[in-house]
């Protein structure tokens, strides 16, 4: 009887230890990042995918009712979190006890805490390259996440991305009567009344907007890519600043060299035009040696959306 009590006893003991014992060490009571989703990954028009986000910058913040962020949650407030070997870590411990917010960046740039207001830094190109030339000038695709919640018995957290920038998309292709090679050198985006941007600003995280830009009144394409007459996908594409306001006269000049002669083609104006953020516009445009017209403008979300279509001639 005595062989019985004392593994019943030693077993009885170490059951009232299990609430003593010490944290994870790989993970200890620090805030942890579990994975990144973007609800448009379900198609591959956007520049930056699920697959290609390797990096993330994160802001933590108290939860305070009735507002939308609370003062910096600890110190240090920010974390930069990395993909790799399988899985998201960052060299930053934030430690987690009480509720706290937490928004996110991509790229992983610095983010600002200005009077309970996040932002982090942008540039806008007013010059953008196609073709062989797209890497050189190519725009930043910037992200923004939605606000997740942690606490000191949920650390780890999954965050949701979104674009703050629109994607414009020109599928222009030659007239079934030309026989020549047609090469598109040059897009000229113009907005008569200057609502395009451009230059340095910043991106508020909890929404996307972006703030502290400049107004233009043209973005500028450049590159090389020859024509085809059957162009079933866009063969130019660019981001861009959203608009603050509806732009009633947009439009298209196109430069293409028809052998050793370059032409431009200017568009007639598009109607209403208001770009927003995390949707996609393509302008569906053909071309023959003495003119061309624009056959229909498809607005669609990132993923999907209506796609409303516009004739217009140039």
């Amino acid at each position: 009887m005595k062989q019985l009590i004392y593994p019943i006893v030693l077993l009885a003991t170490c059951i009232g230890c299990t609430s003593d014992l010490p944290e994870n060490p790989e993970t200890g009571p620090f805030l942890q990042l579990l994975s990144v989703e973007m609800p448009e990954n379900a198609e591959t028009k956007s520049t930056v995918t699920t697959q290609t986000i390797t990096e993330v910058q994160t802001y933590v913040t108290k939860a305070t009712a009735g507002t939308d962020q609370g003062a910096d949650y600890s110190t240090p407030a920010s974390a930069k979190f990395t993909n790799g070997n399988g899985g998201w870590s960052t060299n930053t411990q934030i430690e987690i006890q009480n509720p706290a917010w937490i928004n996110a960046c991509y790229p992983a740039n610095a983010i600002v805490n200005d009077n309970k207001v996040l932002t982090t830094a942008v540039t806008i190109n007013s010059s953008q390259g196609f073709g062989t030339s797209s890497g050189s000038n190519q725009q930043i695709d910037y992200l923004y996440s939605d606000r997740a919640d942690a606490t000191s018995s949920s650390r780890a957290i999954v965050l949701t991305m979104h674009h703050a920038l629109a994607k414009v998309s020109f599928r222009i292709n030659k007239s079934n009567s030309v026989s020549e090679t047609m090469t598109l050198t040059n897009i000229d985006i113009l907005s008569r009344s200057s609502l395009l941007q451009k230059g340095s600003g910043t991106m508020r995280l909890i929404d996307g907007t972006l703030n502290g830009l400049t107004t233009t009144d043209s973005i500028k394409l450049t590159g090389s890519t020859v024509l085809a007459i059957q162009q079933s996908t866009p063969n130019v594409s660019c981001l861009v600043a959203p608009m603050n306001a509806i732009e009633s006269v947009l439009s298209f000049a196109l430069t293409v060299k028809v052998g050793d002669v370059s032409r431009t083609f200017s568009t007639a104006s598009v109607p209403a035009v208001q770009w927003k953020k995390g949707n996609h516009y393509t302008y569906h445009i053909t071309i023959n040696k003495m003119g061309g017209s624009l056959t229909d403008v498809t607005i669609d979300k990132w993923k999907t959306d209506a796609s409303p279509n516009t004739s217009i001639g140039i």
